[in-house]
């Protein structure tokens, strides 16, 4: 295999699993908040950071992004100093994307200013409805009028880039709903929007309720419709959608974190449940991931033990596969030149030979040199990656 051309950015991720109350539908690695833990999970973070403190300097920061988990519910405080240690070890660009996600209830004004004067240039809300029977629903602890009050207090702030997340086919939801969902996001200068339809995931509480029968899901015409309907709107008033499920006022309020992965850019995480992507100077691409328990990540790091649960160097059939995943999220596609370039002649031809298939099919498109996923399949997108990769 070719060859990718020298990578010099990275993008930073730290991982704050805190919460006051893990939401129905949430698979990721979250706890209920505990101060004492917070204290000692936050300097071992710093200490894992300071041991990568070398290798960081190496490239060019693009992106931190503080995720959970709910960061803001960390007292200010504690957040400050946080953040004040870690940027001893780490050389945060005025041009680097600085996000930090927050919950509408745990959102003050004083919050918002002290971030502001920590660097923190882009705030993303978890909103996912300005519906309460929705919210409740979800498991969420805020109602609409405090994710309303959060954005306006945004806006009188003066963070230019705020972005929100919506959830769409919530069992009962009702397109009107929707639909009012949507217009409300609109008002409050939002400059990113981040859209998903409701997963049931393995071990979540919403999943096991389903299997409960307390609920009937949204059927696929309806969520296909929501999908759709979301897009024209946002579309119509202005919206770039750049990805799959993200949107944005111009290609400036573009998620550079986020684009990162979607490009096969490398990155570091920091703290339980982490996981990290380097390339390494022989060309071996090189995964791990931290374990997902703060006490036993606390006690690792006290013990100079590696906090890392798995690690792993991706083989060429699993890179070729990843970037095919990942490109093909992005509603540009990939370009078939760069293909050829990363992975070589005889590669490409092989890809080529299954495309008739999926491009006789309307599930794939080839146009001035990029491969793409048709705007009106893009609501199948994984199934048509899924099969893709099936026929390799």
């Amino acid at each position: 295999m070719k060859e990718y051309p020298e990578k010099k950015e990275l993008g930073l991720y730290i991982h704050i699993p805190f919460c006051e109350r893990k939401c129905r539908y949430c698979s990721f690695y979250s706890i209920p908040y505990d101060e004492r833990l917070v204290l000692e999970y936050c300097d071992s973070i710093v200490e894992e950071i300071r041991l990568h403190k070398n290798t960081i300097k190496k490239y060019k920061l693009i992106s931190l992004y503080i995720g959970g988990g709910t960061p803001s519910v960390i007292p200010l405080n504690i957040l400050t100093e946080f953040i004040v240690r870690i940027k001893k070890n780490i050389n945060i660009l005025n041009k680097s994307e600085f996000t930090i996600e927050v919950n509408p209830n745990t959102l003050t004004e004083r919050k918002i200013k002290t971030y502001r004067e920590l660097g923190v240039n882009r705030i993303s809300v978890g909103v996912q409805s300005f519906n309460d029977t929705e919210l409740k629903f979800l498991g969420r602890i805020h109602t609409a009028s405090q994710a309303v009050d959060c954005l306006k207090r945004l806006i009188k702030s003066g963070i230019d880039n705020v972005s929100i997340d919506l959830i769409y086919g919530i069992p009962e939801q009702k397109l009107e709903n929707w639909a009012n969902t949507i217009r409300e996001a609109i008002s409050y200068n939002v400059k990113h929007i981040s859209v998903y339809n409701l997963s049931y995931d393995k071990g979540t509480k919403l999943f096991e309720d389903l299997t409960k029968n307390k609920f009937k899901k949204v059927n696929f015409i309806k969520e296909e419709f929501m999908f759709f309907f979301m897009l024209a709107f946002f579309k119509e008033k202005g919206f770039l959608h750049y990805e799959i499920s993200s949107l944005a006022k111009s290609e400036k309020y573009r998620s550079k974190h986020n684009l990162n992965y979607w490009q096969d850019g490398e990155y570091l995480g920091f703290g339980a449940s982490a996981h990290s992507y380097l390339i390494d100077n022989k060309n071996c691409h090189q995964r791990w991931g931290n374990i997902s328990n703060v006490d036993k990540y606390i006690d690792r790091i006290k013990n100079n033990e590696s906090p890392k649960c798995f690690a792993e160097t991706l083989n060429n059939d699993e890179l070729l596969r990843e970037y095919l995943m990942l490109r093909l999220r992005l509603i540009e596609g990939f370009s078939l030149r760069e293909f050829d370039r990363i992975f070589g002649a005889e590669i490409k031809r092989k890809l080529i030979s299954k495309l008739d298939f999926f491009i006789d099919n309307c599930l794939l498109q080839e146009s001035g040199g990029m491969l793409s996923i048709p705007n009106n399949r893009l609501f199948v997108s994984n199934e048509i990656i899924a099969l893709l990769l099936s026929k390799l």
